[in-house]
């Protein structure tokens, strides 16, 4: 995980849910996601899981000639297909567009790619942040003609995206597209129109009790200010999200808030509740065993903690594990976790003195990364990587080797927090060399960690407006639940009042006008069941909080005030109705012998 800033899982947990899709749309064709529709085509299926393994061996292999074949019969056999399952199985359909675009990218034949990418834009295909690192478009990346399409259809996408927002429906689809809007702002590196945006996604969320939604807008807003360094903020809104997972019973949500707890604690220094956090997650990912990559980044999350604790015995175990989940499919998949991986097993090995073998286990993470394009999260491991092997040479008396990764590690480390460290190490290996160059690199540290402060105090201005946003959107939340209440005793008042009213007129007509007794033992019932009834619904929000909302300890209670209930129910009803009958009774005898005696 990041050192002093934004974890590794901060990357992975943002975009996880929609890379992942669009992995398996592009290298898979969503095979396994088609199950999860209401009515599928057996044959069809039976086919794609047939031509499944053969396509993720050809992706795996770069068979491009293999690959465009079977994309291209993928597309035949979709032909074929009725009108409705077209459209069950569109993602298929622009899964093998793109599939026949990369593969003719890795032959080289930049029309023909291009012409595919071109098709699988039209057929729907709106996953460019993947088209931006995809290697096997790296021959077509720069062709004037493919970044005009990708332009325009990122364009027509954001402003789709815009219309829906704008109407502004309360509805799934908005708070989907204000996900989806705040998720390409946070991307783009536009923090605060994401924090805008998520904001929106989470009001709309909570108005319509759509939990699930309010756990992805909770994390995007959770993300912004860890973004910004504001880790308390993002550890307050972590346990916030993780009450909302259990809520709605979801693992996965709970592991990754686990997981994300783990980077946060990282960041505010406290070891002990980082590896706790990253040992939840770790577990309850092999537990669900539904995603191997997940298990490889905590394992190496806790194994990254350990080596900067300087405990490699302990590290050595989970990056051990991590590199022997990790097969030839997530190594290609995922090469950034491989590298990491890698990285720790040297990291581990030079710790523990082993530099013969640390050397290949830097050597092996460099080509990896080098095979991908430029990244953040990339550049970082990269640096970390220049960094081991700089620290290798220096602890074996190579200064020059020891400088030149260094001098590596500068150009590419995006971690600023790291850098003094470097020019430290410089300006040590160059005392003997060069004391002008060794000052200067003294300098840099200064005025670097300088700037580090500056930096940290115009982040806290910035977290200074966004807690106070948020403050805003809270004392509107606690007005909107205010008045909710207000309105529920309002409604309170009006039944306690009605009921009263009722049994009032009850008691005063049955002593005159009503005379049959059917009718007054009747209404006597009536009243006492309103009574008790509105008792019940008073006490209920009352044993929920008690009881912690547990239906065991909901049953108990209710049953022991049905016990207490239920017999003065039958007395006073027994009561009430012999004494409004009698009553009556007499009431009626005095008329008539009134009736008589005038008579008479």
């Amino acid at each position: 995980m990041f050192e002093n800033d934004t974890s590794v899982q901060l990357i992975t947990l943002l975009n996880f849910d929609f890379m992942i899709l669009r992995l398996v749309i592009l290298y898979c064709f969503t095979f396994f996601s088609l199950f999860s529709h209401a009515q599928t085509n057996v044959e069809f299926e039976n086919y794609l899981n047939k031509q499944d393994s053969l396509m993720n061996i050809s992706s795996e292999m770069k068979d491009a000639v293999s690959q465009i074949k079977l994309a291209e019969g993928i597309l035949s056999k979709y032909d074929g297909l009725s009108d409705a399952d077209k459209e069950t199985y569109k993602d298929v359909y622009i899964g093998a567009f793109y599939s026949i675009c990369s593969g003719y990218s890795l032959l080289n034949n930049k029309i023909k790619s291009i012409e595919y990418f071109k098709k699988s834009i039209n057929a729907g295909f709106i996953y460019f942040d993947h088209v931006i690192v995809d290697p096997d478009l790296e021959n077509i990346r720069n062709e004037k003609e493919f970044k005009e399409l990708l332009d325009k259809a990122q364009n027509k996408y954001v402003d789709s995206l815009k219309t829906i927002i704008k109407e502004f429906k309360k509805d799934t689809i908005t708070i989907k597209c204000l996900l989806q809007y705040a998720n390409f702002h946070f991307s783009n590196d536009n923090r605060d129109s994401a924090f805008f945006y998520y904001s929106l996604a989470s009001e709309l969320s909570v108005e319509l009790k759509y939990e699930k939604f309010q756990t992805e807008s909770l994390r995007g807003i959770e993300q912004v200010y860890a973004h910004y360094d504001n880790f308390q903020k993002a550890l307050e809104l972590n346990f916030k999200l993780l009450q909302l997972c259990e809520k709605i019973n979801d693992s996965e949500c709970i592991a990754n808030t686990w997981l994300e707890l783990g980077g946060v604690y990282d960041n505010l220094g406290d070891s002990e509740n980082s590896i706790l956090y990253n040992k939840k997650a770790y577990s309850l990912y092999k537990y669900l065993a539904n995603n191997p990559i997940r298990v490889i980044n905590s394992a190496n999350n806790i194994g990254y903690k350990y080596t900067v604790l300087h405990m490699p015995d302990s590290a050595l175990h989970y990056f051990q594990e991590s590199n022997a989940l990790i097969n030839n499919e997530l190594k290609y998949l995922h090469p950034g976790a491989y590298a990491f991986t890698l990285y720790g097993l040297a990291k581990v090995n030079y710790q523990l003195n082993n530099l013969s073998i640390a050397m290949p286990y830097y050597k092996q993470s460099l080509e990896l990364i080098d095979k991908r394009p430029d990244a953040n999260y990339t550049n970082w491991i990269r640096g970390l990587n220049f960094i081991g092997l700089a620290e290798l040479f220096k602890s074996a008396e190579h200064a020059d080797s020891s400088i030149f990764y260094y001098s590596k590690a500068l150009q590419v480390m995006p971690e600023k927090i790291l850098i003094p460290n470097i020019y430290r190490n410089l300006a040590e290996l160059y005392k003997n060399k060069d004391k002008d160059l060794a000052f200067d690199y003294l300098m840099k540290e200064a005025k670097l960690r300088d700037s580090l402060h500056n930096a940290t105090n115009q982040r806290d201005l910035k977290n200074l407006t966004l807690n106070e946003q948020e403050r805003q959107k809270d004392i509107a939340e606690k007005h909107k639940q205010e008045e909710s209440e207000r309105k529920q005793n309002i409604q309170y008042a009006l039944i306690g009042l009605g009921i009263l009213t009722f049994i009032m007129l009850f008691l005063l007509l049955g002593r005159s006008f009503i005379t049959n007794t059917k009718l007054i033992i009747f209404l006597g019932v009536i009243a006492l069941l309103l009574v008790f009834e509105f008792l019940n619904l008073l006490l209920h929000p009352f044993l929920e909080k008690v009881t912690n909302h547990s239906p065991v300890l909901m049953l108990i209670a209710l049953v022991c005030i049905a016990a207490l209930l239920v017999p003065l129910h039958h007395r006073l009803e027994k009561w009430s109705t012999q004494k409004l009958v009698e009553k009556n009774k007499e009431i009626r005898l005095s008329r008539a012998k009134q009736t008589i005696e005038k008579l008479s």
